[in-house]
């Protein structure tokens, strides 16, 4: 389990970041109704190197358990991430096979590289994927209207 280190709303909620206590803080300015850190999304985490003692396949999966930063009446997902590791991004990318109707959206701190070696940004790397995506810790106003 990883530990973070902890902020507080304006209204004192104890939130994992100080980026989502910024967007938190955005929503209930707007009066926008929102659930944080419920409910859970169970995946399936693909392993790789592993082999089933069984059948000898080599596609083994493992269950996992989602709990998105934010979850909205409409069901859009909102996820909030300062850095966007390579465990996030397999997580994103699982969530999005596995929930292909689900309306899955990352509001990032800023459009990093994905490593200090790489060319890709947050932002290519969700346009790869057609994952809708904000920068500076802002939900944008066209997001606003479709979640009130």
């Amino acid at each position: 389990m990883r530990r973070f280190k902890s902020a507080k709303t304006k209204k004192g909620r104890k939130v994992r970041s100080k980026l989502e206590a910024k967007v938190l803080d955005q929503l209930d300015k707007e009066k926008i109704e929102y659930e944080y850190g419920h409910p859970r999304l169970e995946w399936f985490d693909t392993i790789t190197g592993a082999r089933c003692i069984e059948c000898g396949s080599k596609r083994l999966t493992k269950r996992r358990m989602y709990l998105p930063d934010l979850v909205f009446r409409s069901g859009t997902v909102i996820e909030v991430k300062g850095k966007f590791t390579a465990r996030d991004r397999k997580l994103a990318e699982g969530i999005k096979r596995q929930y292909p109707n689900l309306d899955f959206r990352l509001v990032f701190d800023r459009d990093n590289k994905l490593s200090k070696s790489s060319t890709t940004r947050y932002s290519g790397w969700c346009k790869s994927r057609e994952i809708p995506c904000v920068f500076k810790g802002t939900i944008p106003e066209s997001w606003i209207k479709e979640l009130k």
